[in-house]
């Protein structure tokens, strides 16, 4: 004998379409923005970093890929005292110094959280923040 399923996947790609254009919608929103965003891993690995952090720091996307974000600060610390202050609560906001890759230092002012997974626990920090130069 012959068994056929069928099994209707409409609803499936009705939903795959809506999560892709969201993310498109999501991008064209942090590409667009006259503020930095940049996500790291908990090590500081540079996961995403917009349009407007490239232009600032002077680096590509691949290039701030190969970068650890405690390369950037003038003062070494400073990214430290931030995790320690985020482990304690889930965001914190900041000022700090920033070296671009020419060498010139840029002042910044934000804030950056910590991203959870669904046990609680810290996988990312996600930052948002201004040039005050």
């Amino acid at each position: 004998g012959v068994v056929m399923v069928f099994q209707d996947i409409h609803e499936r790609k009705q939903v795959e379409q809506a999560l892709r254009e969201s993310e498109r919608r999501y991008r064209l929103l942090a590409e667009g923005l006259p503020v930095g965003i940049v996500r790291t891993d908990l090590g500081g690995t540079i996961l995403y970093a917009n349009q407007y952090t490239q232009q600032l720091l002077g680096y590509s996307q691949s290039e701030l890929a190969e970068k650890n974000a405690k390369d950037f600060y003038v003062h070494g610390e400073e990214r430290q005292i931030l995790i320690e202050k985020l482990r304690k609560k889930n965001s914190e906001r900041f000022e700090h110094t920033l070296r671009r890759k020419d060498g010139r230092e840029k002042w910044i002012r934000g804030i950056t959280q910590a991203i959870q997974d669904e046990d609680g626990s810290t996988i990312e920090f996600e930052g948002v923040w201004e040039d005050i130069t």
